[in-house]
């Protein structure tokens, strides 16, 4: 398998865990480029909301994340840099080249119209905020087994994903069981 493929899978790993984070589903994660128009990807679903009951709190969100009510722009923000930096926690290395669109889409969209100086700043602590809670023990084993997943199968439906989360949280309860 080639090293492209595999920073991919993390990649979109990396989004799909934002995604359940942020309690939003999708209908499926792909690294068949040709599933996905502008290669691999996440097909979105734009009527489907939540997730399971019987995931909900099973990875760990620091808890200066809890009280504060996210808008909409900043939960979007947090899914597009994560797959960026879930492949820069796998690669170790913090250049952009497999996730330029990523990349490129949040700095053009997201950031318009904000002082430069409050762009990069704002630029910085998203990227660190979503490795703190990438790199967190759990999530880096969620991320992990989906990654795993997808380098079996190529292509995950949401109830595969999930599939893979419940086994992944089994896992770690198993491993940790005073958490």
């Amino acid at each position: 398998m080639s090293k492209e493929i595999i920073s991919a899978t993390y990649h979109e790993a990396g989004h799909v865990l934002a995604l359940l984070l942020t309690t939003r589903r999708f209908k499926s994660v792909t690294i068949v480029p040709e599933n996905i128009k502008a290669g691999y990807g996440i097909e979105t679903s734009g009527n489907i909301r939540g997730i399971p009951s019987d995931i909900k709190n099973q990875w760990e969100i620091p808890s200066f994340f809890k009280p504060v009510n996210f808008n909409r722009y900043f939960k979007n923000d947090f899914i597009k840099v994560a797959g960026l930096v879930s492949e820069q926690i796998y690669t170790g290395n913090s250049n952009k080249t497999g996730a330029c669109d990523d990349f490129d889409e949040w700095i053009n969209v997201t950031l318009l119209g904000l002082p430069d100086k409050l762009n990069s700043k704002y630029q910085h602590f998203l990227l660190d905020y979503t490795k703190e809670v990438l790199e967190l023990e759990i999530n880096w084993l969620h991320i992990s087994a989906i990654a795993e997943a997808l380098l079996e199968k190529k292509t995950l439906s949401y109830a595969q994903v999930i599939d893979v989360f419940i086994q992944s949280s089994k896992m770690w309860k198993e491993n940790n069981p005073s958490a």
